[in-house]
């Protein structure tokens, strides 16, 4: 992300966030451009999808990678503590 990267914590930190909220901004931006294989200045280009279409696509993504993280947790649980 370079630049932007470096320019969005630096807005971060005037707004005064804690640590921990600006790294899961910070990690959050960079799931999003690696998901859509953009950089974030691409991205505000409106290169290809809608900002709307593209943002509820990682959305819908990030759901599913919940959902399967807490379906593979449950099934493994059971058997790690046997």
């Amino acid at each position: 992300m370079g630049g932007l990267r470096e320019k969005m914590k630096q807005d971060l930190d005037f707004a005064g966030f804690a640590d921990n909220t600006k790294w899961v901004y910070l990690s959050a931006a960079a799931r999003r451009a690696k998901f859509h294989n953009l950089s974030p200045a691409e991205m505000t280009l409106g290169l290809g999808l809608s900002a709307g279409r593209r943002a509820a696509a990682f959305l819908g993504h990030q759901v599913s990678v919940y959902q399967n993280a807490r379906t593979a947790r449950a099934r493994l649980v059971p058997v790690l503590a046997s």
